[in-house]
């Protein structure tokens, strides 16, 4: 039985004369930023423009590995290679794997019950400023693409979801996640949500995600994603 109902909401928060050519999500990348591009774009190390636990609400800690990374994954596209117009190529981090051409942070909240379970993600990849405001573009015209899809495991739904401007160019979209029963495409037995921004600032892209099984999670994702950019310098 679906527990509730949600719709994802994406805005644009800059000027944009519409969306992006329907096949510019799938050109995003004209290939893999050379090993040493995420380096080149910092004054100093990556992860010192990270986000950290003292930029969230009080509660958050550094996370071992992604809880929800599995799920999270259905919205995007890691190798950016797969040709999927309701996936971003946004390469989030898994469990026993070492992302290539990115770098992440991970933290979840002190909850006590599995349910109150809240995760924060964010992503930093350095394709380049035509590429990383390209990537944000994509991400505004993602409700409007695919409202809804499927998945072998998820019905996900995805509106506009307004949020004041972050870095050069961003977006923001809710997501809602029914899970499906096993052998069942109209039975469902859980239901999850994601708030999700992309914006770019220079050359580099920053993607931040919260999620959890309430429909409204702890931490803002607007403040999360101002801090985020921040950070960049």
């Amino acid at each position: 039985m679906l527990f509730a109902h949600l719709g994802l909401t994406l805005a644009l928060l800059t000027g944009f004369a519409g969306p992006p050519p329907p096949d510019r999500l799938l050109s995003v990348f004209a290939g893999p930023p050379p090993p040493d591009r995420l380096l080149s774009v910092f004054a100093g190390p990556p992860p010192d423009r990270l986000l950290s636990a003292r930029d969230l609400p009080a509660g958050y800690k550094v996370a071992e590995n992604n809880q929800f990374g599995s799920v999270i994954d259905n919205l995007f596209d890691r190798a950016g290679t797969a040709g999927d117009r309701c996936r971003l190529p946004v390469e989030v981090p898994m469990p026993g794997t070492t992302p290539r051409h990115s770098v992440s942070a991970v933290f979840q909240n002190d909850a006590r019950h599995s349910l109150d379970l809240e995760t924060v993600t964010e992503i930093l990849t350095a394709p380049g400023a035509k590429d990383a405001r390209a990537l944000a573009e994509a991400a505004i015209a993602l409700p409007g693409r695919c409202p809804a899809f499927e998945t072998p495991r998820f019905s996900i739904h995805l509106k506009p979801l307004p949020m004041p401007r972050a870095g050069d160019v961003s977006a923001a979209f809710p997501a809602r996640f029914d899970m499906k029963a096993i052998g069942s495409d109209n039975t469902y037995v859980d239901v999850m949500f994601a708030e999700v921004a992309v914006a770019a600032k220079g050359d580099v892209s920053v993607t931040t995600i919260l999620f959890g099984y309430s429909e409204k999670h702890d931490a803002s994702l607007a403040e999360v994603t101002r801090r985020a950019v921040q950070l960049l310098g």
